[in-house]
């Protein structure tokens, strides 16, 4: 929509795209997995680095979208994995 020369794969978004809500629910749930079992939370990891490479590749967020995204994400996944330590302890 910006450089209407570029077919997109997928329709123009309509509503605002910071953050990446994508890239940060996905980064959220592979940060708590790889606080609590690194064997399932690096291939998480791998994977939301995949679904954030997509938001970009189908030109549907800016790279500082996924930034936004991919920092609170990490934030938000290491502070809830904190939080359930605490009441397991």
């Amino acid at each position: 929509w910006i450089e209407p020369q570029v077919p997109l794969l997928v329709p123009v978004p309509r509503d605002y795209s910071f953050p990446s809500g994508h890239t940060l629910v996905s980064f959220e749930s592979a940060v708590c997995m790889w606080c609590f079992d690194r064997r399932w939370g690096a291939p998480a990891l791998v994977l939301a680095g995949l679904i954030g490479f997509s938001r970009m590749y189908l030109f549907v967020h800016f790279p500082t979208d996924i930034l936004g995204g991919l920092v609170l994400g990490i934030t938000n996944g290491w502070l809830a994995a904190r939080y359930l330590r605490q009441g397991t302890d």
